[in-house]
């Protein structure tokens, strides 16, 4: 008899991704990001930042050099554009289900906003303190005196 999948412990590093998983906010020094509409979406650009998509843009850019990663970048905006020709994107009918659940709760969350907190936290997860994150003059490396 085969076990039913509750029944299966999970590995330290496995209960962690699923902790994440089941929480809306990212924690980072005590803080976490005040979501402010949407946690569907914004679980969506965290799994894009942590857990892979980004990776391998970085890994295109190291290995290839940023000039490969920009016409890498250039093909993804050409395959995602015109989903209704052949050669581009198909959405799939989850991904167009999504699309309309995302619509329906746009005004509720603020992308620019959100961005940037997780730039701050990701500034202050590696030391920088009281940073103001991505879109400041301090995320290009001009740091403000207080």
């Amino acid at each position: 008899m085969t076990k039913k999948k509750d029944e299966y412990q999970l590995t330290p590093f496995w209960q962690e991704i699923a902790d994440i998983t089941q929480e809306p906010d990212f924690q980072g020094e005590g803080q976490g990001i005040k979501v402010d509409g949407d946690s569907f979406i914004y679980n969506k650009l965290l799994t894009f930042l942590y857990r892979g998509a980004v990776g391998t843009l970085y890994e295109i850019k190291e290995a290839l050099g940023k000039e490969q990663l920009d016409l890498f970048l250039n093909y993804i905006y050409f395959y995602i554009n015109n989903s209704e020709k052949p050669g581009h994107y198909y959405p799939s009918q989850l991904v167009r289900k999504q699309i309309e659940e995302i619509k329906q709760t746009k005004d509720l969350f603020d992308l620019k906003d959100t961005l940037n907190e997780i730039s701050r936290l990701e500034f202050e997860k590696h030391g920088v303190k009281n940073v103001k994150g991505w879109l400041s003059d301090e995320s290009r490396g001009e740091t403000k005196s207080t």
